[in-house]
């Protein structure tokens, strides 16, 4: 959420700052906008199957490459 900069995130059982939160996110739609856009890069830049299977290949081609 940090490196994406697409949220927060609160301690377990903090109703009082999740209230707060829920009112701030309320109270500016840009915000929301903004942080949902942000969420949706990273995930776009990190988690897609090609991403995902250029990593895995990486991996494979690093491990034949030290059994060589």
């Amino acid at each position: 959420i940090r490196a994406a900069n697409c949220g927060v995130s609160i301690e377990q059982n903090d109703t009082d700052s999740l209230a707060n939160i829920i009112r701030s996110y309320y109270a500016d739609s840009e915000r929301i906008r903004k942080e949902g856009a942000n969420g949706r890069q990273y995930f776009e830049d990190h988690y897609t199957l090609e991403k995902s299977a250029m990593d895995y290949y990486n991996i494979l081609k690093n491990i034949s490459t030290e059994c060589y």
